[in-house]
């Protein structure tokens, strides 16, 4: 394939990543949820998930959604595997940052338990983790560190 098609099909399938990132974690959390015992429905509104609801009189446990950032992770990596082989590094790149997204948003699943804190600090606390996370996935399994053909991280010393 030229370099200018698979650029072409690599942004295409990029398109595609959070849809199916969001149909992921969604179908996760209700996994997790049943799972559990929970009497988890799937909310869908138009073409996505717009929730999971679980009837539980105690409240969810913290493990359901730690379970649940798992299992997200493990439906998504393959996807991420699969580009990098077929050298699509825009898309790759998106999936490992879905993926940095899922494990920074098991803090905020956790939110119900720390409440004193202002929601601009949790949203600051997201957004850096989620971002840290990401760029440290990439910088270990981009090995010629590269994530598309213009872009270059520094090494590892």
């Amino acid at each position: 394939m030229s370099r200018s098609k698979r650029v072409a099909v690599d942004l295409v399938v990029s398109a595609a990543v959070p849809f199916i990132a969001i149909w992921l974690y969604e179908w996760a959390n209700w996994i997790a949820m049943a799972g559990q015992g929970y009497s988890a429905t799937l909310t869908v509104s138009g073409w996505l998930p717009s929730g999971v609801a679980a009837v539980s009189t105690g409240g969810i446990s913290p493990l359901t959604k730690s379970f649940q950032v798992v299992l997200a992770i493990s439906f998504l990596v393959p996807f991420g595997a699969l580009f990098g082989r077929a050298k699509l590094f825009v898309s790759k790149t998106l999936v490992i940052s879905m993926a940095g997204v899922f494990v920074a948003s098991s803090y905020w699943e956790l939110l119900s338990v720390v409440n004193t804190v202002p929601m601009a600090v949790h949203t600051t606390i997201f957004v850096v983790s989620a971002g840290t996370i990401s760029f440290f996935t990439l910088w270990v399994l981009d090995h010629p560190r590269r994530f598309h053909t213009i872009i270059r991280v520094p090494a590892r010393s």
